[in-house]
């Protein structure tokens, strides 16, 4: 287990010397990160706390876990590095070996060269182009026996207008 712990579920309102007071029973801390976005400079909601010793963050993820601070119930676990998944106390030790493995950035994704992604195929096997049908063919009762034609627009005429 790592001296760095994970708190989420912070108060955006939460500063990095709220966070060293609320933990700062458990042992002494060795520095406080509190995440904020890059283009706006917001807080994120969430934090790691970096303790001097082991046993302190071990004590303070099992203490703090549920933990109700500012009306919100804080998430404290063990922090990982980027790109594993959470830990656990009864994670394998065999894993902890594999420290360099995050910092590897996954393989590219090479985007396929579909030539068939712009024909007017649709499907036919054959090459004939098919003609696309409109919602009101598809959702017509009849659209399989005959096409959907729409009613002229006849302009509605007042008794008035037929006396002149």
């Amino acid at each position: 287990m790592a001296n760095k712990i994970f708190v989420g579920n912070l108060p955006f309102s939460t500063t990095a010397a709220d966070l060293e007071a609320l933990f700062l029973c458990y042992g002494d801390i060795q520095g406080v990160n509190l995440r904020k976005d890059r283009k706006t400079n917001q807080p994120r909601g969430f934090a790691f706390v970096t303790f001097k010793e082991e046993d302190a963050a071990r004590q303070a993820v099992r203490n703090m876990q549920g933990h109700s601070y500012q009306g919100r119930v804080l998430t404290v676990n063990t922090a990982d590095a980027r790109g594993t998944a959470a830990s656990s106390e009864h994670q394998d030790k065999d894993n902890d070996n594999d420290a360099d493995e995050w910092k590897t950035a996954p393989p590219s994704r090479a985007k396929k060269n579909n030539s068939h992604s712009n024909n007017n195929n649709k499907g036919n096997s054959k090459g004939k182009k098919t003609q696309s049908r409109s919602w009101d063919e598809w959702a017509s009762p009849t659209a399989k026996t005959s096409r959907v034609v729409s009613p002229k627009v006849v302009p509605m005429v007042s008794p008035e207008d037929t006396s002149k």
